[in-house]
């Protein structure tokens, strides 16, 4: 009789910058599935503390490690290996001083990245790992770069918008030296195969985020409200482009038409906002509630009639990748706005989910609104024909075994 050896588990790194992110939820919907695969052993790595309020859930447990060597045992191990590893070591110093960092101060992090990463491979010696994946092409990305060749171990990253587009860190020489990347656009994924010779570009792959759509299994079918309840959720930031959604929200007003409309999220345009709000004699309209868990959220998506994504491309060009929120309203069926910037249309389709709007433009973004307030029925059919393609495109257990399949390859066999 043959005997059978009992494969062993895939020892999986997975590095993240911050956590926990209450604006990074798509993360941690990515690590709960990741950890429901039997195959492989997780150890989940991050080096800046984030919001301690933000609840963690029990299945992490073991599998989170906070990594910040103070400095003197940073200058200690690297010491170390470079005295293990001189060619590699110093192969790596050269990679990070010659290569293409935008803006140019951004190398001098990434010489953090080294060193940080050459400390981890340090305590990571004897942990047998299988891959490292980065979530961020920048210094994540980084610190897997160097784990990778100081280990001699495959790395993969997963790039989503800012961390191409606005910060680019050893961008075109990590693609060249992972096994795969993952991004979250095909808007994305043009331009990176447009940054890389034709013999790499079969190495980045479309995975798009997703959710999971246990959680718009609402009580009670949905119903109109008789004020429409107008939705925005992200972070307050200029590239969300909230402060126009306020004077698009003045002009209905002016127009006579009666709504509510609720803003959730935290962040540095919070005051500024809340003051245009004032300036517009919309406080009797218009709530900003600041950030607000999941759960919180989810409240609001039940009772929303229109949601509204305004978002826009900064000067410097900060701009979202396909903000994820848009996933979660196709999820509870509320018809949304947006604009035509970046990955958006491949989310919501042009008067058939929503409508589409020109990024910066107050007035159309009123016109949508209105046309969604004047029409019920409207609102009813983008509602469910957005929840039938996000069922299709943004199933998060569908996509995340997608993304396995693109950075694991062959060892899941």
């Amino acid at each position: 009789m043959a005997l059978t050896v009992k494969k062993r588990k895939i020892n999986f790194l997975y590095l993240l910058g911050t956590f926990p992110v209450l604006s990074e939820t798509f993360i941690k919907r990515e690590m709960l599935e990741l950890f429901r695969d039997k195959r492989l052993n997780i150890r989940v790595v991050y080096f800046r503390r984030g919001d301690k309020k933000i609840p963690i859930e029990p299945v992490f447990g073991s599998k989170l490690w906070y990594f910040k060597p103070n400095r003197a045992q940073l200058i200690k191990v690297n010491a170390v290996e470079f005295l293990r590893n001189p060619l590699k070591y110093l192969d790596l110093i050269r990679l990070v001083l010659f290569g293409r960092h935008r803006p140019f101060n951004r190398k001098s992090i990434d010489f953090g990245a080294l060193l940080i990463g050459a400390a981890l491979s340090h305590e990571i010696r004897n942990l047998e790992i299988d891959h490292t994946h980065a979530t961020w092409a920048t210094w994540p990305a980084t610190i897997a770069l160097v784990l990778s060749r100081l280990q001699d171990v495959p790395f993969s990253f997963t790039a989503h918008a800012h961390d191409i587009h606005k910060r680019q860190m050893l961008l075109k020489e990590k693609i060249s030296l992972a096994r795969a990347v993952t991004t979250i656009s095909k808007f994305n994924q043009e331009y990176l195969r447009g940054l890389v010779p034709l013999m790499y570009r079969s190495k980045i792959s479309l995975v798009y985020l997703g959710v999971n759509f246990k959680d718009f299994r609402f009580s009670q079918k949905r119903k109109a409200n008789k004020v429409p309840l107008i939705l925005a959720v992200g972070r307050l930031v200029p590239f969300k482009g909230f402060s126009y959604l306020v004077d698009a929200l003045d002009l209905v007003k002016r127009q006579g038409k009666d709504f509510r409309a609720v803003i959730i999220g935290g962040g540095p345009e919070f005051q500024k906002l809340r003051q245009r709000i004032g300036k517009k004699n919309l406080l009797g309209n218009v709530r900003l509630l600041g950030a607000l868990p999941f759960k919180g959220v989810k409240k609001y998506f039940e009772k929303a009639d229109i949601f509204v994504a305004p978002s826009i491309i900064e000067p410097l060009g900060g701009f979202d990748g396909i903000p994820v929120v848009l996933f979660e309203a196709m999820g509870a069926k509320v018809p949304i706005i947006s604009t035509r910037i970046s990955g958006i249309p491949e989310a919501v389709a042009d008067g058939e989910t929503g409508l589409l709007v020109k990024e910066r433009d107050a007035e159309a973004l009123a016109e949508a609104i209105r046309t969604l307030i004047d029409d019920r029925k409207l609102r009813e059919r983008f509602g469910e024909a957005g929840f039938r393609r996000a069922r299709k495109m943004f199933d998060l257990r569908k996509n995340v075994e997608e993304f396995k399949k693109v950075i694991l390859g062959g060892m899941l066999n």
